[in-house]
């Protein structure tokens, strides 16, 4: 009984882990894609964007 509690406990935290692996990766391809598009964006509108008056 009490391998069978712990063989379910191993699964419950390598399912745990590959949930955060799988959650940073996501995020990961997240923040690339906004730094991609804030560069494109930057890329599309030209260097003197940055010159304009507020």
């Amino acid at each position: 009984m009490a391998d069978e509690r712990d063989e379910e406990l191993e699964r419950e935290l390598e399912r745990r882990r590959r949930q955060r692996a799988r959650s940073i990766a996501i995020a990961l391809v997240l923040g690339a894609l906004v730094i991609l598009f804030y560069i494109a964006t930057i890329v599309r509108l030209g260097g003197n964007v940055f010159n304009r008056p507020l």
